[in-house]
């Protein structure tokens, strides 16, 4: 691995999530609130008690984003899949949407994240590897097992990973084995 690792906590929804994620190292927290449901008030009591990671608005779309970092004291911009190539800090693709993009044309994202939705072939590893050594690629693929993303990090070699935050079981209560598990065999091959 040429680097360590960046990891992007996306979809913090709770104290809980933010506190840990911060503990392990992230470099970003994802503030999501159509995804998440937690609303402006939530999200201030949230934001003071977490120090390190920078914070980064999470939408769907342009439409009133800007306005909503302003007033939530958020300067970093993450946008989907419809949104074509703005001027946010990360911009969200599909697999396919990613390898379909000319990437010869001028891109303003800082960051591309790679949605994976499944394994992808072995020839899909090889083109991603070969983009993501030209751009800042972070892989998003909640619904691997550990050794999969082990594999991708390991052949892809990307700029990062993005980690999702859940819904707490109750106050202060959620299991991280999963995520407890993968960032000690990242540690084990010191990407983190």
């Amino acid at each position: 691995m040429r680097h360590k690792i960046k990891i992007f906590a996306s979809e913090i929804s709770s104290l809980t999530d933010a506190r840990y994620f911060s503990a392990i190292g992230a470099n970003w927290l994802g503030h999501f609130p159509q995804k998440t449901g937690l609303t402006d008030v939530e999200f201030n009591a949230i934001k003071p008690w977490v120090t390190g990671p920078e914070w980064v608005f999470e939408s769907t779309t342009m439409q009133g984003a800007e306005e909503s970092m302003k007033q939530l004291g958020i300067a970093l911009l993450k946008v989907g899949e419809e949104e074509p190539a703005t001027h946010a800090d990360f911009v969200e693709r599909s697999l396919q949407g990613w390898l379909d993009m000319d990437l010869d044309i001028e891109i303003h994202a800082i960051h591309w994240i790679v949605h994976l939705k499944e394994m992808p072939s072995e020839f899909d590893i090889v083109r991603l590897k070969r983009s993501a050594g030209m751009h800042n690629v972070l892989i998003k693929a909640p619904a691997l097992g550990i050794d999969h993303l082990l594999h991708l990090l390991q052949k892809v070699q990307p700029r990062g990973l993005v980690l999702c935050g859940s819904k707490e079981e109750k106050t202060g209560i959620k299991s991280y084995d999963f995520i407890n598990d993968l960032i000690d065999a990242m540690d084990s091959h010191q990407w983190i």
